[in-house]
């Protein structure tokens, strides 16, 4: 739960709740991602925040939540 959750926020980035998502569970973390997770109510998006290397496409999303 603490490596794999994330929190829910509100449009005002209040935390509402916590959420396992099992196919973002294996996403990796990185202290300078190149992709964020945000949600539309309680499901879970991932989207590139900067270009991804196609010789090297690995999605990292920061390390906190």
């Amino acid at each position: 739960m603490c490596i794999n959750a994330f929190n829910i926020l509100d449009d005002n980035l209040n935390t509402i709740g916590t959420g396992i998502y099992l196919a973002a569970s294996v996403i990796n973390h990185s202290c300078m991602p190149n992709a964020t997770a945000t949600f539309d109510g309680t499901s879970l998006r991932i989207g590139a925040i900067l270009d991804i290397d196609y010789t090297d496409p690995e999605l990292v999303i920061n390390n906190t939540n």
